[in-house]
């Protein structure tokens, strides 16, 4: 009976172990609601298949596993199958080398073999594959930049890992304890915390999921409202265009008056007056972009009335790879980030140093401006004093969001007063990124 839950016990952990671990690398094309428990019966079924198989050799035992883990993987995620042989071998090292190093550590605790006691060598079994979900935990939390755990701060990381490390001490003091009766109570209590760690970690993933899904839907808001603000800025630019091309023609029939008249004086002041207003009114900025021009145009003109300056370095750009829509998202956020802070300053240079630099294949978007306070980086976003720092963060996020689709990197930093935000786009990373996005 020992031996059927022990094995059972150690099928369902190296399951969902195996599931976390491919995880990390690989994404699956189409997920269903039912797809993750159709991966962990299949799972559970093959392993309880191999676990039944009576083929005299230890090694092919281990094979056999190997080749239900790389069928059963490729069948889910649809890719390469070298991918696929080399993470099974690489899930197969990380667990034998998880068990033979907790296995030399309880012998070494213990002066008589645990596996003399079934009710112990269950609890190391157990043991082993919590050190193993709590490694791949790890893992997952270092590389898997896109998942949904990453949302976890540092801090919520360290207090949730207090619970399996807890667990695990605990495992280590059951495990080696001498036979006295208490085999049996440390195995349930044991097993107990196994699975309160297991629920708590399913509790926590869902609300992290459930989380992830509500600041998608923010950015989503986020992404829809810049591409309205940038269909209401082009509409009010070819509105205004209509008007001064009828003001135009007023314009010239009132100085072919004047000079038919012959009053010369009277028409020069006429038209320096015109010329005065043309000034003030005109679109400042032209890239050989409409969409750069229009985004442009009108932050220029927002900073300008609340008495920002603004100083601009720019090329010919319009030969731009990056759609419509991501430029408004990526200048729109930008800008407006900039323009808060500035806005934020009592007195000093309310200056924002902007550069759109296209050279070759290579772009290059930055923004330079005074802060109030220090900003800091907390979980790889920067964090300023204002009250609804979440909404600055969904700004930021769609910015990144966008670079990532291009394959693009980005950089920032705040030394002396001043905030710093650079992003590099390279037409070749691009295109290769895609290819590979397409391919998988």
């Amino acid at each position: 009976m020992i031996t059927i839950i022990q094995g059972l016990i150690i099928t369902l952990f190296e399951a969902f172990g195996c599931m976390m671990f491919f995880n990390i690398f690989l994404k699956a094309r189409v997920i269903y609601k039912w797809s993750n428990w159709f991966l962990f019966i299949s799972l559970v079924i093959g392993f309880l298949c191999v676990s039944l198989l009576d083929v005299g050799s230890y090694l092919l035992k281990i094979l056999s596993a190997m080749l239900t883990i790389i069928v059963i993987m490729w069948i889910y995620y649809k890719k390469h199958i070298i991918q696929i042989v080399f993470l099974s071998v690489g899930f197969y090292a990380l667990v034998y080398a998880i068990d033979y190093i907790m296995v030399d550590i309880i012998q070494s605790l213990t002066e008589e073999s645990v596996w003399l006691h079934p009710f112990r060598s269950t609890l190391l079994a157990l043991l082993c594959k919590t050190v193993l979900l709590f490694v791949i935990l790890l893992l997952s939390r270092k590389l898997d930049k896109t998942g949904s755990l990453n949302l976890i701060t540092d801090s919520e990381w360290i207090r949730f890992l207090f619970f399996p490390v807890l667990t695990i001490i605990s495992l280590v003091g059951f495990t080696t304890v001498g036979e006295d009766g208490s085999d049996k109570m440390n195995f349930f209590v044991s097993f107990g915390l196994v699975t309160a760690n297991f629920l708590l970690f399913l509790i926590i993933r869902d609300i992290v999921q459930r989380e992830k899904k509500i600041l998608d839907i923010r950015v989503s808001e986020e992404r829809t409202k810049n591409q309205m603000n940038m269909y209401l800025t082009m509409d009010d630019s070819y509105n205004e265009q209509k008007k001064k091309v009828h003001e135009f023609n007023n314009q010239l029939a009132c100085m072919r008056q004047l000079l038919g008249s012959k009053e010369y004086e009277k028409a020069a002041e006429y038209v320096n007056g015109i010329c005065n207003s043309w000034t003030e009114e005109m679109n400042y900025i032209n890239t050989n972009h409409a969409i750069i021009n229009a985004v442009l145009n009108q932050k220029f003109k927002l900073a300008k009335s609340k008495g920002i300056a603004m100083v601009l370095s720019l090329n010919d750009l319009h030969d731009v790879f990056i759609s419509d829509e991501d430029l408004v998202t990526l200048l729109s956020n930008l800008l407006d980030n900039a323009i808060e802070a500035c806005e934020k300053l009592i007195e000093g240079n309310k200056i924002i140093k902007f550069r759109f630099i296209v050279e070759g294949e290579k772009i290059t978007i930055s923004a330079r401006n005074p802060v109030k306070d220090n900003i800091y980086i907390l979980d790889n976003y920067p964090v300023t004093t204002k009250r609804n720092i979440f909404e600055h963060g969904i700004g930021m996020r769609n910015m990144e969001t966008v670079i990532k689709r291009y394959g693009g990197e980005y950089q920032y930093s705040c030394n002396e007063g001043y905030f710093t935000y650079t992003m590099i786009f390279e037409r070749l990373i691009f295109e290769r990124h895609i290819f590979e996005r397409h391919s998988q």
